[in-house]
């Protein structure tokens, strides 16, 4: 199921890294291409579907301090207290698919680095707010259903 109807959305994961132990950019960088996310001239790093002017962009990470970028340049220079995982809604994507996808590689991040995910307000990603988001998530693609078959 694709969902790339609907009112526009941001779906995102907070991982960061213990207090006082800053991720070094080059370690960070390499945990991040292990997981398929490739850096972009964007500066940040992004899990695609498919290639070529078909790439479809499932979700970003980005640096927690702002701009939010990454200077691939720089990366051994880099040090940062966390990341933020982001998913845009509207997509050509399954939402709910690529939350779960979303979720399992911050984990793994998370698991490599010794960090804690967080929810998008950096609050405890706990098995209750997990489940309200993936609720959201069910009923985002039960609107943009509808609005979808209202235009049909």
């Amino acid at each position: 199921v694709i969902d790339d109807q609907g009112e526009e959305r941001v779906v995102a994961l907070s991982i960061m890294a213990p207090t006082g132990r800053p991720w070094q950019g080059d370690r960070l960088s390499q945990c991040l291409l292990g997981q398929n996310l490739q850096l972009d001239e964007q500066g940040v790093f992004r899990c695609t579907r498919g290639q070529g002017k078909d790439a479809v962009s499932l979700y970003t990470v980005a640096n927690i301090v702002e701009p939010g970028t990454f200077d691939a340049e720089a990366l051994e220079e880099l040090s940062t207290p966390g990341v933020v995982f982001i998913m845009q809604l509207p997509g050509r994507f399954d939402a709910q698919a690529t939350f779960e996808q979303m979720l399992a590689s911050a984990r793994a991040l998370a698991e490599a680095l010794q960090g804690q995910v967080l929810d998008g307000r950096r609050c405890d990603l706990t098995q209750q707010a997990l489940e309200h988001m993936r609720e959201e998530l069910r009923e985002y693609r039960r609107r943009a259903h509808l609005a979808g078959r209202r235009q049909d």
